[in-house]
């Protein structure tokens, strides 16, 4: 992608970092989501310059199955999802072109991915869930009476103590949380506008004592010359910067939560190191010209 999308230079970088970054394949060895998630958001990127160009239902179709495996897999995605799509149908306007029909199918394929997870949860839950719902315990986390700028579990969460969960049952727990945090906002706005500031700062600068900063400031860097370069073709990736991590702006935020997204941040901050490099480069090549 990065070789497609902005040079050769920025794809053999960014390949090479993601391969050989210990922190990475640490991530990838626990037993959670996050490669998954990451592989799949990456075959949709790759997919979308060819559905921008093409009608052809099947591939239009195999990218609604996608998205909702995608969903299934990290539900955070399902942010991403609806922005892609807004994505092709503008392209295709922008060339007084039409995909109704094509998109419509796609989202069809998405919704129809979802049913059996959904039928399940009607069955298990007694309700329409149509994918996994913890976001009431999520918000509480980082929104709750004594909560600080350090991502930090409140002794209530289940994992350290169980007693209430195991009490009130799954969805009156989650539930239970929900209106906690709610209620904490609404009660003091600042705090919650300070704690997710903090947040997003923490998102973007964890692990403490990495060179990761740098990298992410790169990112915005390389995000920033991309648009400018290629206009309305970056604004992909700028939609994975932007709209992905909202969630966790607004919840709680942890190293880990990242990694979907961090091929799309490699290949970015790759971009703006060689973009520096080129400028550097021409800069300090002596002109041969008259005066």
């Amino acid at each position: 992608m990065g070789k497609r999308d902005f040079n050769s230079a920025t794809g053999i970088l960014a390949a090479w970092i993601w391969y050989a970054w210990i922190y990475e394949a640490a991530v990838s060895a626990r037993l959670w989501e996050s490669s998954l998630a990451a592989l799949l958001l990456m075959i949709a990127l790759w997919w979308l310059p060819q559905l921008a160009r093409s009608t052809s239902q099947s591939r239009w179709l195999l990218f609604g199955g996608l998205a909702g495996v995608a969903a299934l897999t990290n539900t955070t995605l399902l942010s991403v999802f609806p922005c892609l799509w807004c994505w092709l149908w503008y392209s295709y306007r922008r060339r007084q072109r039409s995909c109704r029909t094509v998109l419509l199918a796609s989202v069809t394929v998405f919704v129809l991915t979802l049913v059996p997870w959904t039928v399940r949860n009607c069955v298990t839950f007694g309700r329409l869930m149509p994918i996994r719902d913890n976001f009431g315990l999520e918000l509480w986390i980082g929104n709750h009476e004594g909560a600080t700028e350090s991502h930090q579990y409140p002794n209530a969460f289940p994992i350290l103590d169980p007693t209430e969960y195991n009490q009130l049952g799954e969805l009156p727990f989650m539930e239970a949380k929900r209106h906690m945090a709610a209620q904490f906002i609404r009660q003091h706005p600042l705090d919650f506008l300070n704690l997710t500031a903090w947040r997003l700062l923490r998102f973007w600068v964890t692990p403490v004592g990495t060179v990761w900063p740098v990298i992410s400031l790169l990112a915005w860097a390389g995000l920033v010359v991309a648009l400018k370069r290629n206009g309305f073709q970056g604004a992909p990736y700028a939609i994975v910067v932007l709209v992905f991590p909202i969630i966790y702006y607004i919840t709680h935020s942890f190293p880990t939560y990242r990694h979907p997204i961090e091929p799309v941040v490699f290949i970015l901050a790759m971009y703006a190191l060689v973009s520096l490099v080129e400028f550097a480069t021409a800069s300090l090549r002596p002109s041969h010209g008259l005066p």
